[in-house]
């Protein structure tokens, strides 16, 4: 992992799009008082009016390139040899996840990432509400119910390099279809948005999430985000015969 997820330094968050990113910033938060500084919704930026940058700006959730800071979960690599961001906290960089080995992926959410990271909660003493929001988050428990033995095997060994085990104990209990109940309820498919008004806003219950987190600070911030950046969002069939590299494209921001 990189050396400055360990620093007890000034940084600012920047906020996408989604409960994945604002739940593993509300634990950042919790951890190291980092603010949310920035928005970022794959087409533009955002800039608060009132919360200041800090020292570093820090993707949360969000795949950065180049040396930018963040947290992330995304395959970033296309192929063997590739360069990756050295300051993206993100297990598939760092076990050179690419296109050739990609069934091999982490493919659970930024927040059990930093979960396992930070000693946040007693996963132990959690509640069986709180262990299927977690894994609700980004849809992380699919991976132990699929039909395909390679992605229930990929699921068991993150669990077991993150340490998730007192956590995991509600596969023994719970349906996948407790957990879709789960996502509709809190309705955690919803997006996060800047209004007309320029202020963020979500459909997701995050009312609901503060009931199950009391000792979190579970609300978007209040003030005016504003517009600072444009990016142009591109598509490519990649083909399969031919080795490519993020470094060839030197105008790429971040990755999906």
């Amino acid at each position: 992992m990189p050396e400055w997820i360990w620093s007890d330094a000034n940084f600012s968050m920047c906020l996408s799009n989604d409960i994945d990113s604002f739940f593993s910033a509300t634990l950042l938060k919790k951890i190291k008082n980092w603010n949310i500084s920035h928005f970022y919704d794959f087409s533009s930026i955002y800039k608060s009016n009132q919360q200041p940058k800090g020292e570093k700006l820090i993707g949360v959730d969000i795949a950065l390139e180049g040396n930018a800071y963040c947290f992330d979960n995304h395959v970033t690599l296309l192929n063997a040899g590739d360069t990756p961001n050295p300051n993206s906290c993100n297990i598939n960089n760092i076990l050179n996840i690419t296109r050739d080995n990609y069934f091999q992926k982490y493919c659970m959410g930024t927040n059990m990432l930093i979960l396992s990271l930070f000693s946040v909660f007693d996963l132990k003493s959690l509640s069986d509400d709180q262990k299927i929001f977690l894994w609700c988050v980004d849809v992380s428990y699919k991976g132990h119910y699929s039909n395909y033995e390679n992605d229930r095997n990929a699921h068991s060994t993150y669990i077991e390099i993150l340490q998730l085990e007192p956590i995991a104990d509600v596969f023994d209990r719970y349906s996948p279809d407790d957990f879709r109940q789960f996502i509709k309820e809190y309705l955690l498919f919803e997006n996060i948005k800047v209004n007309e008004a320029g202020r963020l806003t979500t459909g997701i219950r995050l009312d609901l999430v503060q009931k199950l987190f009391p000792e979190l600070e579970l609300s978007l911030p209040e003030e005016k985000f504003i517009k600072t950046h444009s990016f142009k969002l591109g598509k490519a069939n990649l083909p399969q015969n031919k080795k490519l590299f993020k470094g060839e494209n030197k105008r790429l921001f971040s990755s999906p």
